[in-house]
This record gives C-alpha cells, structure tokens and sequence, in this order.
C-alpha cells in the first residue's frame, strides 16, 4: 500500500466509498477501502454489484449517479457539459432533479465522513445505525399513521 494513493484530488487522505442507496435511503451495498485517488467510476467498474448485474438487476431497474459515472443500462448519471458547451432544456430539468435526490442521500453520509481519528470499521457501523434508524422511522410511521 502507498500513502500517496489514499491522497485525494481534493488535497487530503482519505479512502473512497461506494454506497448504494434505495429509495427509503437504506444502504443496499458498500464498498469501502479504495484508495482516496481512485476515480468514482473505476471503483463502480470493478465491485461486485456492477461486476453480477444479472443476479441483481431486473429489466426495469437502474441505479442513478452522478456525472462521474459511465452511462449504463443500470446506471443512470448526470448529464456533462462539454468543454464551453451547454445542457439543453431537458438535460439540465433531469440534472437538478437528480441533484435535489442525490443532496437528500448525501447530508446523511457526509455526518459518516472518515477522519485521521475514524476508519472504516465505525463508517460501516454508522451505516448499519443508519439502516436502523431508518427501519425504525419507517414502523413508527407505520403504527402511528396508518392505524
């Protein structure tokens, strides 16, 4: 392992993750450990889920990304702006959607972030907690609301 690859585009060390979400923002699948210089879409090219498409996606199931990630028939990213180029209308309506769905995913794994203090043992406890925290939203709602 070399140091210098955990070093970021961002100009820190860190350790890069993939998680998937559903729609209720339980996490389906993580992958945790990747050196922090490694490209978000490398690090999708080669795990499990992206590597055994067929035992987990049916015909009309897709993941959503953001513009890092290659178009797929499972994966749906963001759309990119070529270099002084512009997004048409309907491009930039699906951006901003996307957007406004990815922030409501994001602010809760950003409370996860790793630091020098925190490894990826306790990031994956804290999304385990989150699962649960979700799960027990989702009964209370349930029991309160709809009897």
């Amino acid at each position: 392992v070399h140091c210098e690859d955990y070093y970021s585009r961002k100009g820190s060390y860190a350790i890069n993750s993939l998680v998937i979400c559903d729609d209720l923002r339980r996490i389906r699948y993580e992958n945790v450990g990747w050196p922090g210089s490694s490209h978000d879409n490398r690090v999708w090219r080669n795990c499990w889920v992206n590597l055994e498409k067929p035992s987990f996606f049916g015909v009309d199931e897709y993941l959503l990304g953001d513009s890092a990630y290659q178009s797929s028939n499972i994966m749906v990213p963001a759309y990119k702006t070529s270099s002084g180029g512009q997004l048409d209308i309907k491009e930039e309506y699906f951006n901003k959607r996307l957007a406004r769905i990815r922030i409501r995913f994001m602010t809760q794994f950003q409370k996860n972030e790793v630091t020098p203090n925190r490894t990826a043992t306790p990031t994956k406890m804290n999304y385990l907690l989150t699962n649960r925290a979700v799960l027990i939203a989702e009964i209370i709602f349930e029991t309160t609301f709809l009897t």
